[in-house]
């Protein structure tokens, strides 16, 4: 399935309730592939510039060429054209991010309520 969107301004939840509404609550994170990526207008000094500008889109970027994947959360915005592939708790990356992010949320609880000062490691 092919959807349309404007490089960082849609994000992948915008597009999952849009055309995936059954699932939006059971996706944890999306893994994207990039076949191209759009420069960021802010970063570059433009404003207000939409998909409609032809010097934008030409100028693609092959920063992140060399990796198969990226996982996004799901309130990141685009960055050009991709395919995206939606993970959930039943996928094992997707079991991996939902308790990388929960070790993150605990830790930080501790050391508020308690004063404690966790030691990097992983989610166990």
């Amino acid at each position: 399935m092919e959807v349309e969107g404007i490089s960082y301004e849609t994000t992948i939840l915008e597009l999952v309730k849009k055309h995936f509404k059954k699932y939006e609550n059971e996706i944890i994170t999306a893994k994207l592939h990039y076949q191209r990526k759009v420069k960021n207008p802010r970063e570059v000094g433009l404003v207000n510039t939409g998909p409609e500008d032809e010097d934008m889109e030409n100028e693609s970027t092959n920063d992140h060429s060399n990796l198969k994947y990226e996982l996004y959360d799901l309130t990141r915005t685009l960055e050009g054209d991709c395919s995206i592939e939606l993970l959930d708790f039943t996928d094992p990356l997707g079991k991996m991010v939902f308790w990388h992010s929960s070790a993150h949320i605990m830790g930080e609880s501790l050391e508020q309520c308690y004063g404690g000062h966790l030691c990097i490691g992983p989610p166990l």
